[in-house]
């Protein structure tokens, strides 16, 4: 328990100290958000507009990964410093994690695409448990000799379902998100990473982190921002509404802070040694 305290103190301290890093994201996740909500909206009645609808999806897309690959880093290196030393004491050059966190942008996007995928195919499947729920209700009823419904039936369906999609796809593609920001942040074997990264899933302070986020920085501002409380009057309603907005945006990105500073705390460097030649250092197996 008490190794537990520390991990997650240690992820929440990050975040805290990191206060640029907090700045830049209260800024910047809802301007995304907003450029989003606003490409749902844009007519694409002719072709440019067509590509302009495309181009701004892609800058969007491409801003968000950005940001978080470049919050990630920022959060692992906090947790786990180096700095190259050669032989002879000479501290040398470390590349900046801005350019880093760009040149694992197409790996990232591909990523992005995967987890989209795949997200929309279990809502796809989803669309049809309450088809699959009646002969499945039948073949029960004629087996155990008693009535089943199959809205019980579809109930199953339903919550494993949302168990894949809220539970196990995202924890494995945040485990494999981790192994590739790591991988490019300290230029090692992208295989060796990823596999290394995916240790995280046998964490269960990975799987309390991601149900916390879920919990506080999903749930909770959702609720809080459908709560309408009975005020009277225009003024104070308008002020309760942009209050309750503001603190449900706060939450929700704290709360992915510090899920992302916790996912970077776990995960942990492949088994290797540094050997220094020729004055820069290259990862060797141990």
């Amino acid at each position: 328990m008490k190794r537990w305290m520390v991990t997650f103190s240690g992820a929440w301290k990050a975040v805290l100290k990191e206060r640029l890093l907090l700045g830049a994201n209260l800024l910047g996740l809802p301007m995304l958000f907003g450029g989003f909500w606003a490409w749902l909206y844009l007519p694409v009645s002719s072709i440019p507009l067509v590509l302009l609808s495309v181009a701004l999806l892609l800058a969007v897309v491409l801003a968000l990964l950005l940001l978080t690959v470049f919050t990630y880093n920022s959060y692992y290196v906090a947790h786990r410093p180096l700095q190259p030393v050669s032989s002879e004491g000479i501290r040398l050059p470390v590349t900046p994690l801005g350019r880093r966190s760009v040149a694992v942008l197409p790996a990232m996007l591909i990523w992005f695409v995967v987890f989209g995928l795949l997200c929309a195919s279990i809502g796809w499947v989803g669309s049809f448990t309450l088809d699959w729920a009646k002969p499945v209700a039948s073949s029960l009823t004629m087996v155990s000799q008693k009535p089943v419904s199959f809205y019980s039936v579809n109930a199953v369906f339903v919550g494993v379902l949302d168990a894949i999609r809220w539970l196990v796809l995202p924890l494995v593609f945040f485990a494999s998100f981790a192994g590739l920001a790591t991988a490019a942040l300290r230029r090692g074997r992208r295989g060796q990473w990823q596999r290394n990264a995916m240790c995280s899933l046998r964490n269960p302070a990975y799987w309390v982190g991601w149900l916390a986020f879920l919990a506080l920085g999903l749930w909770t501002p959702a609720k809080l921002i459908d709560w309408v409380p009975g005020i009277e009057g225009i003024p104070q309603a308008t002020a309760s509404m942009l209050l309750r907005f503001g603190a449900a945006i706060v939450l929700a990105i704290f709360c992915w802070l510090v899920f992302l500073s916790l996912l970077a705390r776990l995960t942990k460097k492949p088994r290797e040694s540094l050997l220094v030649v020729a004055g820069e250092t290259r990862p060797r197996p141990a």
